[in-house]
């Protein structure tokens, strides 16, 4: 799968093994994660942002889904572009609220301010310089707090590391 030499599920232990633990048997380990374990240290890193995700409640599961699925849509990221559509059809997000939303985030089938954060976040990854404090303004008038339109912004950026990542290091033929 990967140029490197990484560790399969099958075959991690310790440090390794409790990383790949955080995901459901049904669920499998992402390939991205796979690749990680050749740097346990990053492994580690990524595993504890996972973490904070999950355990954080202000901005909603599905709202993180959307965005990496946007972000890997829109930087040609097919391995998580894929992954992030299951995970938002198996929560019964359809195809055409998909295609809405790749075409118009502000559109999306969300309230308007989580449309608003994803069509923030994905401004930013696109053209960062572009990013005004009114469009950080807007958002807080509609409830986001600093910290929620910074992490937002950051899982969406991480994309782009991700993506570079697995496409410099998969096994091309």
């Amino acid at each position: 799968m990967f140029m490197l030499n990484y560790v399969t599920p099958e075959k991690a232990e310790g440090e390794i093994a409790k990383a790949y633990g955080i995901y459901p048997e049904s669920l499998g380990v992402p390939a991205p994660m796979q690749l990680l374990s050749v740097s346990p240290d990053l492994l580690r890193l990524q595993t504890a942002s996972i973490g904070h995700f999950v355990s954080q409640e202000e901005i909603d599961h599905s709202l993180l889904a959307v965005i990496r699925y946007l972000v890997a849509q829109a930087f040609d990221y097919d391995y998580c572009r894929e992954f992030n559509k299951g995970m938002l059809q198996a929560q019964g997000m359809t195809e055409p609220e998909l295609e809405t939303m790749r075409k118009n985030p502000l559109d999306g089938p969300f309230e308007s301010n989580e449309n608003a954060l994803v069509a923030f976040v994905i401004k930013a990854v696109h053209d960062p310089l572009q990013i005004t404090r009114k469009d950080i303004e807007e958002l807080k008038d509609m409830g986001w707090s600093e910290k929620a339109i910074l992490e937002a912004t950051s899982h969406g950026a991480a994309m782009l590391t991700h993506g570079t990542l697995f496409k410099t290091f998969m096994e091309r033929e």
